[in-house]
């Protein structure tokens, strides 16, 4: 009778898990909701511990085919050839200590997205030879450190999130540069697409005196001014012409009389004792007036000239 009893026992308490599974690994699991996450959204994910049977694999089922199962797991890989919503599904089958199949259903969904760029000149819709041009590029959430700009005349030099773009040659005869944007997705370098854009130079900027190119002026301002000034009107770009030569021819009752010359952008002497001798309705004729920009090329510009008042 107590053989019996202690059978019974045993009995009972081997069903109480006979259809438990049976572990002998346990490991951390994060999987996050998304790789890529765009500004302003939140990251999320979910992190669990999980158990594993190394003694038996399951089976997994993916789209109604088995896949090969390693460490408990299998891998689902397709290739994505056209955007849209996608969804696939699958079941996992596991024997239990009993002998039960038991299965695990799920279903995930993806979505496919054209590779996409944004490309930008930070000031102007045109390159300018032998400037520093920024360039911002928009990746469509894939990170800054992952792109790579390229040109077909010029060098593209990266500062921070930002492209300067310093273009060599002009578009002349209808030729434009080409750029072309990369990005490094996983181990891929891929193109994501390509631009074209005008390359001109710097245009010759205007000679002022008195912030003017001309008109009329009083004797007693032009005595005050220091010079000549060579400008570059509505132009965005941190560039500078300076002055490096002048002439300068006035007149009176008798018409224009000697030219004197400056071998910079200052006022001489005896330019400005000229000055000095002016009458009113007496003309100042400025001309020969030469500027070397930033970029070392020097430009012949358009002469000035001003009424006394």
């Amino acid at each position: 009778m107590k053989n019996s009893e202690a059978n019974l026992i045993n009995y009972l308490y081997s069903q109480i898990d006979a259809g438990a599974f049976l572990f002998n690994k346990l490991g951390a699991r994060v999987i996050p909701k998304s790789s890529v996450v765009l500004q302003g959204d939140e990251y999320l994910a979910e992190v669990f511990l999980a158990a594993e049977d190394t003694t038996q694999q399951p089976e997994i089922i993916i789209n109604s085919r088995p896949y090969e199962v390693k460490d408990g797991k299998a891998t689902y890989r397709i290739n994505t050839n056209e955007p849209g919503t996608f969804k696939w599904s699958g079941l996992i089958k596991y024997k239990t200590p009993a002998g039960v199949i038991k299965n695990y259903p799920f279903s995930q969904e993806y979505q496919v997205t054209r590779p996409s760029v944004t490309m930008s000149a930070t000031r102007m819709n045109v390159f300018y030879r032998g400037l520093d041009n920024p360039f911002d590029v928009g990746g469509g959430g894939i990170p800054h450190e992952n792109l790579e700009v390229t040109m077909t005349n010029g060098q593209v030099v990266k500062s921070g999130n930002a492209f300067v773009i310093k273009p060599n040659e002009l578009d002349e005869l209808g030729r434009r540069t080409t750029v072309s944007v990369y990005a490094v997705i996983g181990n891929e370098r891929r193109l994501m697409g390509t631009t074209k854009w005008r390359v001109k130079k710097v245009p010759d900027p205007v000679a002022q005196v008195a912030g003017h190119g001309g008109g009329t002026i009083r004797k007693e301002r032009l005595l005050v001014e220091d010079g000549v000034m060579a400008v570059l009107e509505d132009f965005d770009f941190d560039f500078k012409y300076t002055v490096t030569q002048f002439n300068v021819q006035v007149s009176g009752a008798g018409g224009y009389v000697s030219v004197w010359e400056s071998n910079n952008n200052r006022f001489t002497n005896e330019q400005k004792e000229q000055f000095r001798r002016l009458t009113p309705n007496s003309l100042v004729y400025i001309a020969n007036i030469k500027a070397r920009g930033d970029d070392g090329e020097v430009r012949d510009l358009d002469p000035i000239s001003f009424k006394i008042m």
